[in-house]
């Protein structure tokens, strides 16, 4: 586990299914009668979770309340197999993506983070775009999913240093922030084409509102709206 090799401290480390290190099945943990755990509890689903800051349309910065329950909404959505082809964490198995994006932006936390949390993605994060480390990174991780704006996907399919054989472990590339262009998309596909190019729609206030399924890839278009997402007039 190289977290926690990095934290420098021996924790038991638990897995959901069977480990070929004989490490603890979470099931059988959570079963055992005799296991601490923590106290549970209970939390307002209508409370605030996260307030990141928007400008909006309005040109003045503030806060938007995001609750629990839209939060929870939201990952689940986004972290269900017909959106993300991430599987979750069984065993020793892990997928793994780069956390690129902004954490304190909806793209980021919501798309990212809350559904690496959800599904077990081994989730690398850089502290800013250096195309150095960015590329030393897609060639040491295997990464399976990536997350991120179309310039950065442009980057990408132009970079030379960036070869069909660093991306054969990828799945899908989640396109956000703006429309991805056709001609990106092409040199994107022709790089990784097992890979799907999924494109969405969100914003600070309403998180992620739109997308395109992993089932139905339909460059240039944002997606249908999310399952229990209410139409405003």
């Amino acid at each position: 586990m190289p977290a926690l090799k990095l934290l420098g401290k021996s924790l038991p480390v638990v897995v959901n299914g069977a480990s070929k290190s004989g490490r603890p099945n979470a099931q059988e943990v959570l079963t055992d009668p005799n296991a601490k755990m923590l106290d549970f509890k209970e939390l307002d689903p209508n409370s605030i979770a996260f307030l990141p800051y928007s400008s909006g349309t309005t040109g003045n910065p503030k806060g938007v309340r995001l609750s629990h329950n839209a939060l929870a909404t939201n990952t689940c959505t986004l972290s269900s197999q017909n959106f993300h082809r991430c599987k979750p964490a069984l065993g020793d198995y892990q997928d793994v993506q780069i956390a690129i994006l902004p954490l304190f932006h909806v793209f980021g936390l919501a798309v990212t983070l809350m559904p690496g949390f959800y599904l077990g993605i081994k989730t690398i994060t850089l502290p800013k775009f250096d195309p150095t480390l960015y590329i030393s990174t897609i060639k040491k991780h295997n990464i399976t999913s990536y997350q991120a704006v179309p310039l950065l996907f442009k980057f990408m399919a132009s970079c030379d240093l960036i070869t069909k054989e660093d991306l054969k472990s990828t799945n899908s590339f989640v396109v956000g922030g703006s429309p991805l262009s056709t001609d990106v998309s092409y040199d994107l596909k022709n790089k990784a084409p097992h890979a799907v190019i999924q494109e969405g729609y969100g914003m600070t206030e309403t998180l992620v509102t739109h997308g395109t399924s992993y089932f139905n890839e339909n460059i240039g278009y944002c997606g249908q709206a999310y399952f229990k997402m209410r139409k405003l007039k």
